[in-house]
């Protein structure tokens, strides 16, 4: 089936996790806890000098990965400011991925996928299981309440993290169109089947 498949139009998707839910997760996955407390809003947004902030370089290489491999060079020589790379990103959030799902809808996320390629069923192997991970949590689930608490509930720790990385701020803004692109694809898809099966009958 190479040739059919090499033959056939490229698709991009993607999948989004809500910003403060992944660095929270990420803080620990990399063992961030051994350096810095993740309430530490000086380390983890410092943009400039020899250690970049471990929260600032996760958003920035976020928002670069929706804006698309050319913007990191620009970016890098000056060419591209932070606005015009959130405008990229958004851009490419609701032209470019034919298929936007969010992590918190992992199920919802593959139906997409079955709905808008035919000839590809994503459910096809049962059997196959990916390598799993809790955030190497289990070690310091005390310290990870702590901080879950203070990412998702304490929204002045929330602000301030943004005002020091306003890169954070344009993540969490391209996760929003990221929802609402979502949610337009789904109803598009649920009008296109129904359109189908309307055909059928």
């Amino acid at each position: 089936y190479s040739p059919i498949y090499a033959s056939l139009p490229v698709h991009r998707v993607t999948m989004l996790r809500e910003p403060f839910s992944w660095l929270l997760s990420k803080f620990f996955w990399q063992k961030q806890n051994e350096i810095d407390t993740c309430d530490d809003i000086v380390s983890a947004s410092r943009s400039e000098g020899e250690k970049i902030g471990w929260a600032h370089e996760s958003a920035l290489n976020y928002v670069l990965y929706l804006c698309g491999v050319d913007c990191i060079s620009r970016f890098e020589h000056g060419v591209l400011t932070i606005n015009e790379l959130e405008a990229q990103a958004e851009d490419n959030l609701r032209q470019s991925f034919t298929v936007v799902g969010l992590s918190n809808e992992t199920e919802q996320f593959y139906d997409m996928l079955d709905d808008r390629f035919g000839y590809f069923n994503s459910k096809l192997n049962p059997h196959f299981e990916g390598n799993t991970h809790s955030s190497r949590i289990e070690d310091n689930a005390e310290e990870y309440d702590r901080c879950k608490k203070i990412y998702f509930s304490n929204e002045t720790f929330r602000v301030s993290l943004k005002q020091q990385s306003p890169v954070l701020a344009v993540l969490e803004r391209l996760f929003q169109v990221a929802v609402e692109v979502n949610k337009f694809q789904q109803h598009e898809l649920d009008e296109c089947s129904k359109s189908g099966a309307e055909e059928k009958s």
